[in-house]
C-alpha cells in the first residue's frame, strides 16, 4: 500500500462522505454538487484545488469499483507491479 505524506486528508474527507451513490440504476461517483453540499454541511470549505482532487477521487474510485466486478480484472496494486515488470525489460 502507498504511504501517502500529504494529502491523506483528501483521502480521509472521500471516504467520510462515500466516494460513489446510487442513482437507481447503479453506482455512480458522487455529484458536484452532492460534494459541495456535504462539505458546506460539516463546515469545511475546500479550496479549488482539494474540491478538484476530490472529484477526480470519487471518479476513479467508482471507476475501479465498477472494473472490480468483472472477475477478470486485475487489482489496481497487480496491475501496477506487472506493468513495473513490463517496462523493465
Amino acid at each position: 500500500m502507498v504511504q501517502l505524506t500529504k494529502g491523506q486528508y483528501l483521502i480521509d474527507y472521500m471516504m467520510e462522505m462515500g466516494p460513489i451513490i446510487s442513482n437507481g440504476f447503479g453506482l455512480i461517483p458522487r455529484p458536484d454538487g452532492a460534494i459541495l453540499d456535504f462539505f458546506r454541511g460539516v463546515g469545511i470549505s475546500l479550496l479549488p484545488w482539494e474540491f478538484m482532487t476530490l472529484r477526480r477521487l470519487c471518479r476513479a474510485y467508482a471507476a475501479e469499483y465498477a472494473d472490480a466486478k468483472d472477475k477478470f480484472s486485475i487489482s489496481p496494486m497487480d496491475r501496477a507491479s506487472w506493468r513495473g515488470r513490463m517496462t523493465k525489460k
